[in-house]
């Protein structure tokens, strides 16, 4: 049965990750959203985030390990013909955007 975002409870699944696979997300994490991102777009319900076509290899990882662990999050990949920038979209119920803007994204 589909569960609609707003029933979704925000609740981290440590567990759906093995060790070897949080060894390598947390460092593909930083790398993404310390140094690669190009520009954060602050939207109703979550984040978009512009990165080089550069990053489509390491953003589907990403998102593969954060879906399992993050239930709570909804992402959106957007890639244009002949762009230069991926957008990745990721949004949630209030509090979902709030640990995202805490936890994931840089501090200005």
């Amino acid at each position: 049965m589909h569960q609609s975002p707003d029933q979704i409870a925000i609740a981290y699944q440590p567990q759906a990750l093995s060790p070897a696979e949080w060894a390598a997300h947390q460092p593909l994490a930083e790398r993404l959203f310390r140094h690669d991102l190009a520009h954060i777009e602050e939207l109703p319900d979550g984040f978009g985030c512009s990165f080089p076509v550069t990053a489509l290899r390491g953003l589907t990882g990403f998102i593969d390990c954060e879906r399992r662990c993050c239930p709570f999050f909804t992402f959106a990949l957007e890639i244009a013909s002949a762009a230069t920038l991926i957008i990745l979209r990721i949004t949630g119920v209030p509090a979902a955007k709030a640990i995202l803007a805490d936890e994931l994204l840089p501090h200005a």
